[in-house]
């Protein structure tokens, strides 16, 4: 799925945690853990791949478990299920104000997929993810789009509209985590635990797939049939969402990696939804992605998982990956595949100063805990000496894998 300098096959600890995934969805009982590993390995293991509430229906009945880390891990599938518990119950307040407000709106992506889940503490979610909008049906197709007769006008919509959706929220008690110029959402938080991104599209305009999704309505259906009414629930169909779903893997895996969780994520809902979907139309809308081959690969991958291999040697290396990139891929790989995307500046000469250009802008580089910062427009002139900091707080921290990166910027791909 990805040139990777992450390279070799699977250590004792990865295998047997693919062993504990097999077990989770075929009821089978765990073999003894390998001498090599120890719980709390496989633990943390679970743990940097957000899958131990998923894993606990497979170790809660294993005696030779230490009992902290069987305690742990109870705790952990706990509050994934406590978190998914408040997430629903808040999503419902959410979705109610924006459709008193006149929205349209879809659950996306974390929501959906737990729902093919048997049991609530198997997925766990960071966010709920909704696209919202004021949409009116398209009077030459029938299909919903944002509100406005011209690009312009409905570029207007948007503007307006997310400014009454940080209104809604912070009604609710939300603050803005991060609004970036061109990103596609708005990220809210409420303490403890409660954080809402909701889209206003579905890909960023520099996105491959953006052309798909440019108006991310076209497949949206209202839920309650109501004729002419376009406020309150929509919903993509079962096959779009698996597209969907598909297609965010795909954009994890270009932009940083992915782990194995995207694997358990189609698992549950092809097992799911079996009997429903039709392939037919998910392979042909896959193929206008550009993806089908992607998606293939996923499912064979997902299939090896499920039957516990044997894998052959691309198996292998692809699991290997995935585990090492944990939930949402690693900075590390993010630095490099961006390289990869920018080898056509390298034979250049460019991408050097492409890079530097890009470690000094806030839009492009900032992390997160910075971005409020470098936003401030009186403070952006010390933008660049903060990132400096970092970089050098990094460097002192862990100099090899600084070292690694400016290698690899200065003379390609590199072993790991």
């Amino acid at each position: 799925m990805s040139s990777s300098p992450i390279r070799g096959g699977l250590n004792p600890a990865e295998r047997y945690l693919i062993h504990l995934v097999s077990c989770a969805f075929s009821g089978a009982t765990a073999r003894d853990l390998p001498d090599s590993c120890t719980w709390r390995s496989i633990f943390d293991l679970a743990c940097q791949n957000s899958i131990p509430g998923l894993l606990y229906s497979s170790i809660k009945h294993v005696s030779s478990i230490p009992d902290d880390v069987a305690s742990a891990w109870a705790a952990s599938a706990n509050m994934t299920m406590l978190r998914a518990v408040q997430f629903e119950a808040e999503r419902a307040v959410v979705c109610e104000s924006l459709a008193r407000a006149g929205f349209g709106y879809v659950v996306i992506k974390g929501p959906v997929v737990a729902g093919a889940y048997d049991a609530m503490e198997q997925r766990s979610m960071a966010d709920n993810d909704i696209l919202y909008g004021i949409i009116e049906a398209d009077p030459s197709s029938g299909e919903y789009r944002v509100a406005g007769m011209t690009e312009r006008d409905r570029r207007c919509t948007i503007e307006r509209s997310q400014v009454t959706v940080q209104k809604i929220m912070g009604e609710l008690g939300y603050t803005v985590v991060e609004q970036l110029p061109d990103a596609c959402d708005i990220h809210f938080a409420k303490p403890p635990f409660l954080s809402f991104e909701l889209h206003h599209a579905l890909m960023e305009i520099d996105s491959p797939f953006y052309s798909y999704y440019a108006n991310p309505w076209r497949r949206a259906r209202k839920t309650d049939g109501t004729p002419g009414d376009v406020s309150g629930e929509f919903h993509f169909s079962l096959e779009d969402h698996y597209v969907y779903l598909v297609t965010h893997a795909a954009k994890h895996f270009r932009r940083s990696g992915a782990g194995i969780r995207i694997l358990a994520d189609v698992i549950a809902y092809r097992r799911a939804y079996t009997h429903e979907l039709d392939m037919e139309y998910v392979h042909r809308e896959l193929a206008v992605l550009g993806l089908l081959d992607f998606e293939r690969e996923l499912w064979s991958l997902a299939c090896a998982v499920v039957a516990d291999g044997p894998f052959d040697e691309d198996a292998e290396r692809a699991l290997h990956y995935m585990i090492a990139c944990g939930t949402y891929g690693t900075e590390d790989e993010q630095f490099r595949l961006r390289l990869l995307r920018k080898s056509d500046e390298a034979k250049s000469g460019n991408m050097l100063f492409s890079e530097i250009r890009r470690f000094f802008s806030p839009e492009e580089a900032c992390p997160r805990s910075l971005r409020p910062f470098a936003q401030r427009g009186l403070l952006r002139p010390l933008f660049p000496f903060a990132r400096i900091a970092m970089f050098l707080s990094k460097a002192i921290a862990h100099p090899h894998e600084q070292l690694r990166k400016i290698r690899y910027l200065l003379f390609g791909q590199g072993e790991r």
